[in-house]
């Protein structure tokens, strides 16, 4: 089940308005690149998670959006998998990877190979949860 947008100013609120703003933006390129991805606030684990069920039965999702005090991240659930040309990617685990941006400028600056990795990911599928 999607979550509203309401549910999403909700929980991003507290953090300080650059972050909100960087949340917003990725949210655009995220919806933008994966336009049928169902949107679903995690709210115990303080992330977005994108996916549904085109990329894989009970899966966890294709890519999230985790906010924190002064950065976002945008992940990728099969980031490991991910042709990374530019170095973007960090992370270290068997899976994920993410981008680290701290503003919507960032966004814009990063718009294209991050909507490419998006649109990657999506055909490789998820991992399970």
């Amino acid at each position: 089940m999607s979550t509203t947008p309401n549910e999403i100013h909700a929980f991003v609120a507290e953090y300080p308005e650059v972050v909100r703003a960087t949340v917003e933006r990725l949210r655009d390129v995220v919806l933008a690149a994966l336009p049928q991805a169902e949107e679903r606030l995690q709210a115990g684990y303080r992330n977005i998670v994108y996916g549904s069920g085109q990329y894989g039965s009970g899966a966890m999702g294709v890519a999230y959006i985790a906010p924190f005090k002064d950065s976002v991240n945008i992940g990728f659930m099969r980031g490991a998998d991910l042709p990374d040309p530019r170095a973007l990617l960090e992370g270290t685990g068997k899976q994920m990877r993410h981008i680290k941006v701290r503003s919507p400028e960032d966004v814009d600056r990063l718009e294209r190979p991050i909507a490419s990795l998006l649109t990657v990911s999506a055909t490789l599928g998820t991992i399970e949860g």
